[in-house]
């Protein structure tokens, strides 16, 4: 972490990447960086990602809503917005009590591999072969299970040398985390 980053914790305020006065409710760090071949070695991702729901907007008017920065991009309020916030906390119970009943929507997060479908493969059937590879997806898989996978597959073939006209996306709901990795669920075909 760089030393002029504060850290943030769960529960603490903070100003995030949009306007107004938010509070930390997830921190993620120490993941293994994703890897979009077997070639690349492993690696950690030291930066540190900041979930956090908005309380109230640059106008200080409620503005529920959450998002997702790099600590980086994160600040501790000033002096002025934290007693402004103390004031406007003690005046509003009803909006905080609002606030803290407010579930934020799923932040996922997504791992795109290329593809080079021959123009004689339908998409019909690039759809068949990748439910073949991945049928239980549904239950979870990790960056190196999903890249084996491709590699014992069909799928390996299509591998772009120079062009790409297809997408396999991978998505792992709200950044599900197992064993400081992030667990895909559900695959999508993206074609040009």
């Amino acid at each position: 972490m760089k030393p002029d980053v504060v850290p943030v914790n769960v529960d603490d305020w903070v100003y995030s990447i949009s306007p107004g006065i938010w509070r930390v409710y997830r921190v993620i760090h120490d993941v293994q960086k994703l890897r979009f071949g077997q070639q690349e070695r492993q690696q950690t991702d030291r930066r540190r990602l900041i979930f956090s729901k908005r309380l109230v907007d640059e106008s200080w008017k409620p503005a529920f809503g959450n998002e997702l920065a790099v600590a980086e991009f994160v600040r501790v309020p000033s002096d002025e917005d934290r007693q402004r916030l103390e004031d406007f906390i003690a005046k509003n119970p009803k909006i905080i009590h609002e606030f803290e009943a407010f579930r934020p929507k799923a932040l996922d997060h997504a791992m795109d591999l290329p593809l080079n479908v021959p123009a004689s493969t339908g998409k019909e059937a690039v759809q068949r072969l990748i439910h073949n590879v991945f049928p239980d997806i549904g239950d979870g898989l990790t960056n190196d299970g999903i890249l084996q996978r491709i590699a014992k597959s069909e799928l390996a073939h299509y591998a772009p040398k120079t062009v790409r006209n297809a997408t396999l996306r991978f998505i792992c709901k709200d950044h599900e985390l197992r064993d400081n990795g992030y667990m895909f669920r559900e695959v999508q075909l993206l074609m040009v």
